[in-house]
């Protein structure tokens, strides 16, 4: 997961923890149905695997480097333990409680501050996170078997910084719009 951790995105950041906890546990509906990727992929196809996720954050480089902030981007590192390689780290872990305990930390890293402009520095977090050596596909580094998959889930609340990705006029008028909005709580 590679999170926009803006002052933006504010409003919804627990319940995007939350989402986050429903997608990688096992948690089970009413009627007794799994609500996790791993759970309805076995429930559905009868298809067991293995999940491993890592996560990253991210706010933009130059609001965060103008108030002093050094934490621009944020990735974790887990610890594993491998019969051929012994203990070292990684940034992907199957120990979903750990990387739940790092997201919802009330005093770390993933809380939603800085910003200022609407476009997120999208671009350059990516590039960090498909810098990781972890990548590679097999254990070996063997190129990815058949039945493996391998994505990256970006959770933001607006588009990349450049003209490419950035109609400003569009993207104001509906910042404009948002900021006008009748209050929808009451």
């Amino acid at each position: 997961f590679l999170i926009d951790c803006t002052g933006s995105m504010e409003p919804v950041f627990n319940m995007l923890k939350s989402n986050i906890q429903i997608i990688i546990d096992n948690n089970q509906t009413a009627d007794g149905k799994e609500m996790s990727i791993k759970g309805r992929l076995k429930d559905e196809y009868e298809i067991d695997i293995e999940i491993k996720c890592a996560l990253a954050g991210f706010r933009d480089r130059e609001s965060s480097s103008s108030k002093g902030g050094e934490n621009e981007y944020f990735e974790e590192i887990f610890p594993h333990d491998d019969e051929e390689e012994g203990s070292h780290l990684q940034h992907f872990t199957s120990n979903m409680d750990e990387l739940q305990r790092r997201l919802k930390d009330p005093k770390g890293r993933y809380v939603p501050r800085d910003g200022g402009d609407v476009a997120e520095d999208i671009a350059w977090a990516m590039k960090n996170v498909m810098s990781w050596d972890d990548w590679k596909s097999n254990e070996d580094g063997s190129k990815q078997s058949a039945g493996q998959a391998q994505f990256v889930v970006l959770i933001t609340d607006a588009p990349c910084h450049g003209e490419k990705f950035l109609n400003k006029v569009k993207l104001q008028q509906n910042a404009v719009a948002y900021d006008n909005r009748s209050n929808e709580s009451g």
